[in-house]
């Protein structure tokens, strides 16, 4: 074959759409940090993960499910609808107990239990998040009867803003995460003191510390300080420790972790007792991921 200048040109040109269309970049760098780096002791060891319930659709869901947390004390999971406004209580095997709905919010992307009764509720729309109490007796929620906190993203990025929220018990805040343009990890502070000023602060990541991940879709938080950080676009879920640094990750690729399809569209994500990872994808479609036997801790 004759190589020519149009050839060139044209190989060129094709490269970075390959890159993008398989997730090279993502690709690499999850080989980097699975094979090459030790992840330390206290980390969740994402590698290791294998799934037990891939792609079960939740009956009741129709669609946009988005946001994840889990509450130690009754060991259920929470998610919400961004169409139709509903919290959704969920067993931990992705069945429906309850449904609520939200009076007050138009666009909700994320959901995070704090303590007690308190979770905290994130609208994208105006860029908020919202203080509420969810009892076992809880049918609807009024956002307009907590107290509401107001975020700094730039308005211009629409649709491109709130994407999720996680308490930090160990930190004793919230990480609240900007999907991209740019992708931004914030820390609310102050939420459960008496005097109730929050103290917003912009995590800056070192440079290379986000470089395999073009989006964020949600963020959980373990409880030696670590936290996860999701990614639709790049199907990875990252465990960063208190340096801001990856420590280990999760693929949700066809091929890794047991997986038989890549995990569509993942919007949300959160770590139970027994350090089980929970996602939820839209539509309405719930994945558990189980580290092997013997190192679940309680």
């Amino acid at each position: 074959m004759r190589i020519t200048p149009f050839l060139i040109i044209s190989l060129v040109l094709a490269l970075p759409a390959a890159v993008y269309y398989w997730r090279l970049e993502a690709l690499l760098w999850y080989g980097w940090h699975t094979y090459t780096a030790e992840a330390p002791a206290d980390a969740l060891q994402l590698q290791h993960y294998q799934v037990v319930i891939e792609g079960a659709r939740i009956e009741g869901l129709a669609d946009d499910v988005s946001g994840l947390t889990h509450n130690r004390h009754t060991d259920t999971l929470f998610t919400v609808l961004n169409r139709e406004p509903v919290v959704a209580e969920l067993s931990l095997d992705g069945k429906v107990l309850r449904k609520m709905l939200v009076h007050g919010v138009k666009d909700m992307e994320g959901i995070t239990h704090v303590s007690a009764n308190l979770y905290v509720l994130g609208d994208e729309n105006g860029q908020r998040l919202f203080e509420v109490e969810i009892d076992q007796d809880t049918r609807e929620i009024d956002v307009s009867a907590g107290r509401e906190i107001s975020l700094d993203f730039e308005k211009r990025s629409v649709n491109k803003g709130l994407e999720g929220v996680s308490w930090d018990d160990a930190g004793q805040r919230l990480l609240v995460v900007k999907e991209r343009d740019p992708l931004r990890l914030l820390s609310v502070e102050g939420l459960l003191e008496r005097a109730h000023v929050m103290r917003i602060k912009n995590l800056q990541a070192p440079v290379d510390a986000l470089i395999g991940l073009r989006d964020l879709s949600s963020v959980t938080a373990d409880d030696n300080g670590h936290f996860v950080l999701l990614s639709d676009e790049s199907k990875l879920a990252v465990e960063f420790d208190t340096a801001m640094q990856p420590v280990s990750m999760l693929a949700l690729w066809a091929g890794f972790h047991g997986l038989h399809r890549n995990v569509p569209q993942a919007e949300g994500i959160t770590i139970g007792t027994d350090r089980s990872v929970y996602i939820v994808s839209e539509p309405n479609l719930f994945y558990v991921f189980k580290p092997p036997a013997g190192s679940q801790q309680e």
